[in-house]
């Protein structure tokens, strides 16, 4: 399935390089194909496992700049999720220390 998404999307890709390279093709025609294409793709990423509701958070924040907006709601739940994540891997990396600390001052 993983493997599968990514022919797809390179699919995509491959049209989409194919849009840009058409010169007569007119601006409405090439809104649609475009729009199209950019359904395909969110249809692909929807279907695979692969990615989480954060990959998608991620990409609306990533697209910021182009007017798309995350809800404020959405923001907060993307940032604990990332702040979360975080705190687990430095705890798990400095639990290790601590517990050393602990054992060596127990040991004397």
């Amino acid at each position: 399935m993983f493997k599968l998404c990514y022919i797809k999307l390179d699919k995509i890709n491959c049209k989409l390089d194919l849009l840009k390279d058409y010169e007569n093709i007119s601006p409405e025609l090439t809104v649609e194909n475009f729009e199209a294409l950019h359904a395909a793709y969110l249809e692909v990423l929807s279907n695979t496992d692969n990615h989480s509701e954060y990959d998608y958070f991620r990409l609306l924040l990533d697209l910021n700049s182009d007017g798309n907006k995350l809800p404020l709601k959405e923001k907060i739940k993307y940032y604990g999720h990332m702040f979360l994540l975080f705190a687990i891997t430095l705890m798990l990396y400095l639990m290790p220390i601590i517990i050393f600390i602990l054992m060596s001052r127990g040991a004397k």
